[in-house]
């Protein structure tokens, strides 16, 4: 299901969905496609991409805060 859209109004969101010029008509609306639960692999990897993130900013403040030598 996607993030921010009320179950009851998941009909709606994707009638006005619009990728371009697409032609009308072309997939229509299936409840059975959205899962209330995201798949654990989905959460795996966001939570793979959260701690990556923490590691990234963490390594940042890390290498700013070692002092900085200029050769002349």
């Amino acid at each position: 299901m996607p993030t921010g859209v009320d179950p009851d109004d998941l009909q709606e969101w994707y009638e006005n969905l619009n990728f371009g010029q697409l032609e009308e008509g072309l997939s229509e609306f299936d409840p059975r496609r959205f899962r209330p639960q995201l798949d654990p692999t989905v959460l795996m990897l966001r939570q793979m991409a959260r701690e990556g993130r923490r590691d990234s900013e963490r390594m940042m403040i890390e290498e700013m805060a070692r002092p900085q030598y200029v050769v002349k």
